[in-house]
């Protein structure tokens, strides 16, 4: 048996803030790749040539650290800040977001790396995944 890479689809796209999907950020296929970066290092689990992980991923948190290392591999070379200026309109964001959202993702490889497990109903990642959809909701409003 197989794990299909979209079964991590909703997980990592909740956590770069990739939610509306009428406009997703990252197609299918780039986080196809994200997945198969992570799995080239990963000594249990490995890329089977028709867009899965074998052997299947039974683990939760198995499942969850190729989730963030994704996650990781996705949000590194990506800039994070940006500002354009047209006459009637200046806009600029800084890098606090993806600094924040980077050192979360640190934290729990490290934490299920050394044996710690993050999935637990009071675990930091589903406050912090709470924090991002409020955080989400705010950039989005913002943009109207």
């Amino acid at each position: 048996m197989a794990t299909d890479y979209s079964v991590l689809y909703p997980h990592i796209r909740v956590i770069v803030g990739d939610t509306d999907a009428s406009f997703y950020t990252w197609a299918d296929g780039i986080l196809d790749d994200a997945i198969e970066v992570v799995l080239l290092t990963n000594s249990t689990y490995a890329a089977s040539g028709s867009d899965s992980i074998t052997p299947t991923v039974a683990s939760d948190d198995d499942l969850a650290l190729i989730v963030f290392e994704s996650v990781r591999v996705l949000l590194n070379p990506k800039s994070g800040r940006f500002s354009y200026k047209t006459r009637p309109l200046s806009v600029s964001r800084d890098a606090a977001g993806k600094a924040d959202t980077l050192r979360f993702v640190e934290d729990e490889i490290y934490k299920l790396q050394t044996g710690g497990s993050i999935v637990s109903k009071d675990s930091s990642l589903i406050a912090y995944l709470e924090h991002a959809t409020r955080y989400i909701n705010t950039i989005s409003e913002a943009d109207i």
